[in-house]
């Protein structure tokens, strides 16, 4: 997985072939969640960490890969 933030205020997330990692093989976008610093699999999740704008909190989003859309998220003071 990879995921880029572009300036039309939205958050990409790209499936790449793990055989080949050049291979797009869908993308999902959502409005804007924060600045992601990363994504990982929990088994049923792909979860997203992002901070908010301002800084002052880390949030975790849960998005089902079935649905492709956010199941629930989490916030911590950062």
């Amino acid at each position: 997985e990879n995921s880029v933030y572009t300036t039309s205020g939205k958050n990409i997330i790209c499936v790449l072939d793990l055989n080949d990692p050049t291979t797009v093989l869908s993308t999902w976008q959502y409005d804007y969640l924060g600045v992601m610093n990363g994504l990982v699999w929990n088994g049923s999740n792909i979860v997203l960490n992002c901070n908010t704008w301002d800084g002052t909190d880390v949030k975790f989003y849960f998005i089902n890969p079935t649905t492709k859309t956010i199941d629930h998220n989490l916030t911590f003071d950062k």
